[in-house]
């Protein structure tokens, strides 16, 4: 550029390039009881993602923006992701180019059934013939199977609804359903909705839940000392929730629209703690048997998951947070 202080000027094409249209079907969503204004969010977090918080690190912010958390890890347009164990099983099915730096919530009490009483529905026998609504290929189909099996009933014995989790409990206010299947807050929010007419079943000895950071395997090799620099502040971020757990309580709940005293409640289900141990490859390897048996995936072997995870960076952190 001739200009004094500007260099690497050039120009960008911002005609004729492709363009994707979508016009909500009012119609159609007024049908279904969902608001455009919704349909349009979702649209605009596939698209760019939408704040969902604030990572402090000494004195710097770095925006927490929520997206497809996968796709964006496989465009390289993420570099850390967080996301449940069921899909980085499916990852390893797809020898997806993927590494677990590191654990960072576990529970065995966050999958639930919500159910209405008035629809017959007291006891968990109860829910044979019902409308069941699950999402299917998540952890609320795995604890379906399981905790149906604890009371006899298979999955073929309900009439199984494929929803997502944002709309069941209005599906279930309205009576389209009588029972669905899913992770808090959406079992909160829908017995907020139902009152005394709703019950809650669950069992924590069934299915534990995990949250995992991943990166890219690309992005691994290419950046440990960024990897470092975000594995402190996660253990920083427990080392405050450990600390401070009011006031953390209190950050959750805004963030989810849920009150603070319902939040309490649950809130010891909940480990909050930077790990790598065994049980999570023991947790992959369960949901890989679970979706063989069930004909999710061609493949009649087992990824090895213990390739997929990472753990020097945490080890040279926190040697004792790692039991591989």
């Amino acid at each position: 550029s001739k200009i004094k202080g500007a260099r690497d000027v050039k120009t960008e094409q911002i005609e004729g390039l492709p363009t994707l249209r979508i016009i909500p079907d009012r119609k159609e969503l007024a049908r279904y009881g969902v608001n455009i204004s919704d349909v349009l969010s979702t649209v605009e977090a596939i698209r760019a993602g939408h704040p969902v918080g604030v990572l402090f690190e000494g004195g710097r912010r770095f925006p927490i923006v929520g997206r497809f958390a996968f796709d964006a890890l496989i465009s390289k347009d993420a570099h850390f992701v967080n996301v449940a164990d069921l899909p980085i099983t499916s990852a390893g099915f797809a020898q997806q180019k993927i590494l677990i730096i590191a654990t960072i919530t576990k529970t065995s009490n966050n999958v639930k059934v919500l159910a209405r009483k008035d629809h017959g529905v007291i006891k968990p026998s109860d829910l044979k013939s019902k409308k069941v609504a699950i999402l299917k290929g998540t952890s609320s189909e795995i604890f379906a199977h399981y905790f149906l099996k604890s009371t006899n009933i298979s999955l073929k014995d309900l009439t199984l609804i494929n929803l997502r989790f944002e709309e069941m409990p209005f599906a279930l206010s309205r009576g389209d359903i009588d029972a669905y299947i899913a992770i808090e807050p959406f079992v909160y929010n829908g017995a907020n909705l139902l009152g005394n007419k709703s019950v809650v079943f669950s069992n924590n000895k069934i299915y534990t839940h995990t949250f995992n950071v991943v990166v890219n395997s690309d992005f691994a090799l290419e950046n440990p000392a960024a990897i470092k620099k975000f594995l402190r502040a996660l253990i920083k971020s427990e080392d405050f929730i450990k600390k401070n757990k009011e006031e953390s309580i209190k950050l959750v709940a805004e963030s989810l629209g849920m009150e603070n005293e319902a939040l309490s409640k649950i809130w010891k289900d909940y480990d909050f703690s930077v790990s790598l141990d065994k049980s999570l490859i023991d947790n992959l390897e369960d949901n890989a048997k679970w979706a063989l048996e069930n004909g999710l995936f061609k493949s009649a072997k087992i990824p090895d998951f213990r390739a997929m995870i990472h753990e020097k960076p945490l080890k040279e952190i926190k040697p004792a947070a790692v039991n591989i």
